[in-house]
């Protein structure tokens, strides 16, 4: 479980960081400026999404030791959760609906995670520490890209210029503070 969250959130970080960073000149090159209304709904949804890869291994993990009946019970009470929310969000707009959705992810890590401190001793903070490293490791990508946009007028050489620094940054801090996960990447690659 634990290299399993550690390695899927090393991955998926850096690309919903980068993904809400390209949103609009993305967004302005595959669908034009018709559809530039999205953008903030793709950040937003990147936002929400952050924190998915642990809540799914975790999951994953209490299914696979036969706890159907306690997966049931945690789907219950998110779904209840899902259907406040939704009923609230819903009044005020479509993007408080959204905006609603990365409340209910960000509630869920807490009823996903409560359960596997006592069925392999693996609880929130234990995973929030092991994946801390990743996350402050995006926020590191973010700062280092989010200038881009704001700087350069082509919108083909924002985006070239997003996924090169961004992944430099990235491979670059990875090796400068020696994160495990980009090791274990590492020696998978130099193994096949």
């Amino acid at each position: 479980v634990k290299r399993s969250t550690t390695v899927s959130s090393y991955i998926i970080y850096p690309l919903l960081v980068m993904l809400a960073v390209l949103a609009k000149p993305l967004t302005l090159i595959l669908l034009t400026e018709k559809w530039i209304d999205i953008v903030p709904f793709i950040q937003i949804f990147c936002v929400a999404n952050i924190f998915m890869p642990i809540q799914n291994v975790n999951m994953e993990a209490i299914k696979s030791l036969g706890y159907s009946n306690l997966t049931l019970q945690i789907e219950m009470k998110k779904k209840i959760i899902e259907i406040f929310i939704l009923i609230v969000s819903i009044f005020i707009g479509v993007q408080a609906i959204a905006w609603g959705v990365a409340i209910y992810n960000f509630i869920c890590i807490f009823i996903n995670l409560q359960p596997c401190k006592n069925l392999f001793d693996y609880g929130i903070f234990e995973q929030v520490k092991d994946n801390l490293p990743s996350f402050v490791l995006s926020v590191l990508l973010l700062l280092s890209v989010v200038w881009i946009p704001f700087v350069v007028n082509n919108i083909f050489m924002q985006v070239l210029l997003i996924i090169v620094v961004g992944f430099f940054t990235y491979i670059l801090m990875s090796m400068i503070f020696k994160i495990s996960s980009f090791e274990y990447i590492i020696k998978l690659l130099l193994n096949k």
